[in-house]
């Protein structure tokens, strides 16, 4: 939800967002693994910055796992954006098991049966006009 139109073209966040800066840390270096850190520094406006420092992001090593649950939720989150409700838990659960779980046509079957009936139209009015 928080990438979707109505919330990107929010007057609020178009203008929050012409206010931020964005620019790679000059001391980070991509010959190794260790760029995945991020600063973030915020000036406030009295003048003050606050700053945070992350070295490495949840889930990008062992020492730092993402909390149980987690992935998982971020996939019925996104998934819920076109499937139903039931077809994502369903594709969750294969996925899961993805190791047995036969054809991958099956995959294709759940995402194709459980799109949304709103997205159902929407495709159907496309390929009727020719889109």
């Amino acid at each position: 939800d928080h990438f979707s139109a109505d919330a990107v073209f929010d007057p609020t966040v178009r203008e929050l967002m012409a206010r931020i800066w964005a620019a790679p840390d000059p001391e980070a270096t991509t010959e190794t693994t260790d760029h995945f850190y991020a600063r973030v520094r915020i000036t406030l406006r009295s003048g003050e910055q606050v700053e945070a420092f992350v070295d490495r992001p949840v889930g990008r090593d062992r020492a730092h796992p993402l909390p149980a649950g987690t992935l998982e939720a971020k996939f019925r989150d996104c998934a819920r954006q076109v499937l139903t409700d039931v077809a994502a838990g369903r594709l969750l659960e294969r996925l899961l098991a993805l190791d047995t779980v036969g054809p991958i046509a099956l995959l294709s079957n759940i995402i194709a049966e459980g799109v949304k009936p709103s997205l159902s139209q929407e495709r159907a009015s496309r390929r009727a006009i020719g889109m």
